[in-house]
């Protein structure tokens, strides 16, 4: 199962870059302040890393707006 896990750790990590792109776009867009969506994109590392159940794919882009918000 290492093979799934590594798989699994990557695939987070991709996402996270789609998904920090995505919220710097959004706090640009919305001229947010860079310390904003900044401070978004580390709420959003916490999450992510304590996260106990496996978070459905289409809920990331969900959870980061939460935490622009």
């Amino acid at each position: 199962n290492n093979l799934f896990v590594n798989s699994e750790e990557r695939y987070k990590r991709v996402y996270r870059n789609h998904v920090t792109k995505w919220i710097t776009e959004v706090g640009e867009d919305l001229h947010l302040q860079q310390t904003t969506y900044h401070v978004a994109i580390k709420l959003y590392d916490r999450f992510m890393a304590f996260a106990v159940n496996e978070i459905p794919k289409n809920q990331y882009q969900v959870y980061a707006l939460a935490c622009l918000i």
